[in-house]
């Protein structure tokens, strides 16, 4: 791998977009399709970089480095096996990640879940552990990796119902989106940001949380119906993204951004 090429990590729960019906009938959030996947797919269009994307389901993965692959792109990318709910796993593709490229550059920790289970402390339990403390250890498992790039960046996928004072604004748009145990979950990913923040400025790591804004994918349930209601394409959110990479917003520093600007805490 050239060392002039910039090292790229994209989390999923799996690689695909996935409804669990057995157990929470919950909407997950992986990287072949929606978020994640465009996102590997426009940093795959510049030979700068080399996409790693995680995986549960290797047959997903193998799905989704074909369909990128087809389009030929300039970049180069690969799979790992990672799921951010077990946490040997994320340790495991870390100590992979350093025996194969040395360090890492760029974090984007996309995974995340809307969980559609009944009573709210189910609800919390299932957000918490994907949204907030699977991302906690992905931070502490690939920290010493980003410490040894010249140029690392840790990205958080978040949301603008994570933001306590939007909540609290009737004009918003969100306002009447109920989803109590998703917006405390993304809260505490942002304090964790926050932290993350602060511990990495020693080592150089520089953090942001992005908000993609609501877009037409299986994590918020019908495509169609969100579409409706004035859903985008992730194809812009992970524009957003690729933004922070290439240093378009790095006078947003720490902050929660969207592809127009910065959202309160």
């Amino acid at each position: 791998m050239s060392a002039s090429k910039n090292i790229v990590l994209i989390t999923g729960k799996n690689m695909s977009i996935i409804y669990r019906k057995a157990t929470n009938n919950s909407f997950l959030q992986g990287s072949n399709s929606g978020i994640g996947y465009d996102t590997a797919k426009a940093l795959a269009a510049s030979a700068s970089y080399h996409v790693i994307m995680a995986c549960r389901s290797a047959e997903k993965a193998a799905q989704a480095l074909s369909e990128i692959r087809a389009i030929s792109p300039k970049g180069s990318l690969s799979t790992i096996q990672l799921d951010v709910t077990d946490h040997a796993s994320i340790y495991q593709a870390a100590k992979i990640v350093d025996e194969e490229f040395g360090r890492l550059d760029t974090l984007i920790n996309n995974a995340g879940v809307l969980p559609k289970s009944k009573g709210l402390a189910d609800q919390m339990r299932e957000a918490f552990e994907i949204n907030a403390i699977g991302q906690a250890i992905m931070t502490e498992a690939f920290r010493p990796l980003l410490a040894k790039s010249q140029n690392a960046r840790l990205i958080f996928v978040s949301s603008r119902l994570s933001s306590i004072s939007l909540r609290l604004q009737p004009d918003q748009r969100s306002y009447d989106v109920p989803a109590a145990a998703y917006r405390m979950s993304k809260a505490a990913l942002n304090m964790w940001a926050a932290c993350a923040a602060k511990e990495g400025k020693e080592q150089g790591i520089r953090v942001w949380t992005v908000d993609p804004g609501l877009v037409a994918t299986n994590l918020g349930g019908n495509k169609e119906f969100l579409k409706q209601r004035g859903a985008g394409s992730s194809e812009v959110s992970a524009q957003t993204i690729l933004s922070v990479i290439e240093g378009r917003r790095d006078t947003d520093i720490g902050k929660l951004i969207h592809k127009d600007g910065v959202y309160l805490w």
